[in-house]
C-alpha cells in the first residue's frame, strides 16, 4: 500500500507543478511582469486569488507525511488509509463546487502535459474499484 501511496503522490506532485506553473504565468500576465520566485510564494501564500490552491497543496502535504510517519514509525500504509487519500484527491480535483476542480478542469482543455499527468493520476483511480477520477 505503501507504493501505491507514493505513486499517487508523485502524480498529485505532476499535477500540482504544472497548476502552480499556470497560476505564475497568469500572475505575471495580470501584473505585466515577471514574478521572482519569492514575490510567487508570497502571492501564493497571501493572495486570495490563490487561495484555491491551498487545499490541493494541503492534501499533498497530508500524503507525504502519512508516508514519512509511516517509515518513521514503521508503520503500514493500510488499504483505508489509500482510499481515504484517493477520495480526498478525487473530491478535491473533480467536485464540481471545488474551486480547485473548477480551474482545473478549464486548464485541462489547453495543456497537453498537464492532460498526461491528470491521466497518470486518473490510472490509479481506475485500477481500483473505489471511484474512478475521471
Amino acid at each position: 500500500m505503501r507504493a501505491e501511496l507514493e505513486r499517487l503522490s508523485r502524480s498529485l506532485m505532476k499535477v500540482h507543478k504544472l497548476v502552480l506553473e499556470h497560476a505564475r504565468l497568469a500572475a505575471e500576465q495580470e501584473l505585466g511582469h515577471q514574478i521572482a520566485p519569492l514575490e510567487f510564494f508570497n502571492l501564493l501564500t497571501q493572495d486570495q486569488r490563490f487561495a484555491c490552491l491551498k487545499p490541493m497543496s494541503s492534501v499533498l502535504a497530508q500524503i507525504d507525511e502519512a508516508i514519512d510517519e509511516s517509515a518513521k514509525n514503521g508503520t503500514a500504509i493500510t488499504a483505508k488509509d489509500l482510499d481515504y487519500f484517493r477520495e480526498r484527491v478525487e473530491l478535491l480535483m473533480l467536485n464540481p463546487v471545488s474551486p480547485v476542480s473548477v480551474w482545473y478542469v478549464s486548464l485541462l482543455a489547453s495543456d497537453a502535459d498537464l492532460v498526461m499527468a491528470h491521466a497518470d493520476l486518473r490510472s490509479q483511480f481506475d485500477s481500483k474499484k473505489s471511484g474512478p477520477l475521471h
